[in-house]
């Protein structure tokens, strides 16, 4: 017996139309497994940036302890993620990634655009004395020296 299969609300899909949508559900999957594996020889070489890591965790809505334990890391790694200091190990990624909808290659440079608060109005609206901080663009080399152990050849 085979499953229906629905287009519209309603109405069934054609055998020849699902054969269709099963296709194209395979080049996709394989491109995905393509982008994937090419986000994972960018992570090999210390191309994560950790301004990324930030956009996606703010774009998403979270922060605290909580991020830190999806990930399967300790606090405050995902902080130290973010301010270059740690590099994330691949599969900590990969559930930074799903934690946040994003494919792992979001995460590796080229760098996005980001606009500085200091390149907008918005730097009228901070309070005299407050700092907000720059984007970070790249790990500092010990994060990059330590990383080694698990195969980035950074």
């Amino acid at each position: 017996m085979t499953r229906r299969r629905w287009g519209k609300a309603g109405v069934q899909l054609t055998p020849r139309e699902a054969s269709h949508r099963d296709r194209l559900s395979v080049l996709r999957n394989a491109e995905r497994k393509r982008q994937d594996e090419a986000a994972r020889q960018k992570w090999l070489q210390g191309l994560v940036v950790p301004a990324h890591i930030t956009m996606a965790l703010d774009a998403a809505g979270l922060h605290g302890p909580e991020v830190d334990w999806a990930c399967g890391v300790n606090e405050p790694d995902v902080d130290n993620w973010e301010s270059g200091l740690l590099y994330p190990r691949w599969e900590q990624l990969l559930r930074l990634a799903e934690i946040t909808s994003r494919r792992p290659m979001y995460f590796m440079a080229p760098v996005h655009q980001i606009t500085s608060i200091y390149d907008t109005s918005m730097r009228f609206h901070l309070v005299p004395g407050d700092r907000h901080p720059l984007p970070v663009h790249r790990y500092r080399y010990r994060a990059l020296v330590d990383a080694r152990q698990w195969g980035v050849r950074a």
